[in-house]
């Protein structure tokens, strides 16, 4: 069965000398993996360019089998970023969401809420400047695996990230609490059009960055450390 379908780009690895395998999210048919023959030539530099981290393209293929590699039969930019991929302090960002999705996205099935998520969200960071966008971004993907912070104490003086909830009393193991809760709070309940109206220090951003991950590892199965969380403290922060 042929497919014709939006992607976007979750992670490329090389294969052999000139090959690429690709793992990307499908608006159709959710994570698919695919072998893309890399053409040498003046063709090579226009393919390798689709295949940047999260692009959003459309694609066709004849869809073999989820457990095996798909042969793309056509390709196109859907949109074109002017912004993400040249931006050095947004390319770091985009390295940062597209290893931690290629951790939590191994066997995703069709779902067009998050799909419509991801690359919406990608396209309001390509037309807009935002230190805080990851942070957003990160709470709010959770949402779409039944794992968004419960809000029913949400005047608790802690968020306990183990369990996903807030309290009054301390929790045993890692939480957030204080100046960096405030702003946790708020980060639950706003939408991207507004994150930058919340005044977010460099060393709470580096502190939530930290807890959104922890909140990661004790949620998601076989989350590991992450390659880019040096680089994005550094360029961020």
């Amino acid at each position: 069965m042929v497919v014709s379908t939006s992607a976007i780009v979750i992670s490329k690895l090389k294969y052999k000398d000139n090959d690429l395998i690709l793992k990307l999210l499908t608006r159709e048919l959710g994570v698919c993996s695919f072998l893309v023959r890399n053409p040498a030539g003046k063709k090579r530099n226009k393919i390798i360019s689709y295949f940047q981290p999260l692009s959003i393209l459309n694609i066709e293929f004849e869809n073999r089998n989820k457990s095996n590699l798909n042969y793309l039969k056509d390709v196109e930019i859907k949109y074109l970023f002017r912004s993400i991929h040249v931006d050095i302090k947004k390319s770091v960002v985009v390295l940062f969401i597209s290893e931690i999705l290629n951790k939590i996205l191994n066997f995703q099935e069709k779902d067009e809420l998050l799909f419509e998520f991801i690359s919406d969200s990608l396209v309001f960071f390509d037309k807009n400047d935002s230190y805080n966008f990851h942070l957003i971004f990160l709470i709010h993907l959770t949402k779409y695996f039944g794992l968004f912070p419960q809000t029913d104490n949400i005047e608790g003086l802690y968020f306990d990230l183990e369990q996903g909830v807030f309290s009054f009393e301390k929790p045993p193991k890692h939480h957030i609490t204080g100046s960096n809760l405030d702003i946790f709070k708020r980060l639950l309940g706003i939408k991207f059009d507004h994150i930058d109206n919340i005044n977010i220090s460099n060393n709470i951003r580096r502190d939530l960055i930290d807890d959104i991950i922890t909140y990661y590892k004790y949620h998601f199965e076989s989350f590991s450390n992450l390659k880019s969380i040096d680089v994005i403290r550094k360029t961020l922060i």
